[in-house]
């Protein structure tokens, strides 16, 4: 299986404005994660919520383009 870089919801190896635009869907609960996959790459904290916490962390990480540790 091909491992995801944290926040990488959409799978394509990179952090971009793909993932941060549906990160914030998920905290807004306008879309549901179609896999277990995308869920846990868009649960950035860790915390077993798709919420705000997650979309301003990942927005951050796409803006200054860093990696999620």
């Amino acid at each position: 299986a091909v491992v995801r870089p944290l926040g990488d919801i959409s799978g394509d190896g990179v952090l971009d404005t793909k993932d941060a635009m549906k990160s914030v869907q998920f905290a807004l609960k306008n879309r549901k994660p179609k896999t277990d996959a995308e869920f846990t790459a868009a649960d950035v904290n860790a915390d077993g919520k798709l919420d705000s916490k997650d979309a301003m962390i990942l927005i951050n990480a796409v803006k200054n383009k860093e990696t999620i540790n």
